[in-house]
Parts: structure tokens; sequence; C-alpha cells
């Protein structure tokens, strides 16, 4: 566990993050990704946050296949397509 004192627009605001760590990882790393964790949760609170997301899809009509041949392999990942072959 790490305390640590943030400083936003001029003012500051405590925190604390916590991490647990195992035989796996040093102490000073686990420290960090804690530090990270307080450091994240004062953004979160005091750091206003703007998103913008915009999706453009542009579908247009084609002309139909009279028929379609598709061709699919066995594998070890599961079915996978191979080939596809249309008459127009």
């Amino acid at each position: 566990m790490v305390s640590i004192e943030a400083r936003v627009d001029g003012k500051w605001y405590p925190s604390k993050g916590e991490y647990m760590f195992g035989p796996d990882m040093s102490q000073m790393d686990a420290c960090t990704h804690a530090e990270d964790r307080a450091k994240k949760q004062v953004m979160r609170e005091k750091i206003p946050e703007t998103l913008k997301s915009e999706k453009n899809l542009n579908c247009s009509l084609t002309k139909s296949k009279k028929s379609c041949r598709v061709i699919y392999m066995n594998t070890n990942i599961g079915k996978v397509k191979f080939m596809e072959t249309c008459n127009e």
C-alpha cells in the first residue's frame, strides 16, 4: 500500500493505492503498480475527462450473386474459411 499526494491545478489531493504481489514480482514493482493506481484514482476524481467517438458507415447495394461456393478447412483452431468462388 502506498499513500501519495497529487497536485492538480495548484491543489493537493491525498490518495492511496494497493497492489498484491507474489513470488514472481519484486516488492518495488508492486509498489510502482500501487502508486500508479493511486495516481489514476486522483485523475479520475479531479481531472475532467471528455471522450468523443465517431463512426462513419458507407453502405451501398451491390449486384447480387447468383451462387457462391465456399470451402472450409478443419484446423486445430477450428473451422477456417479457405476459399470462396462466386458466379454473377
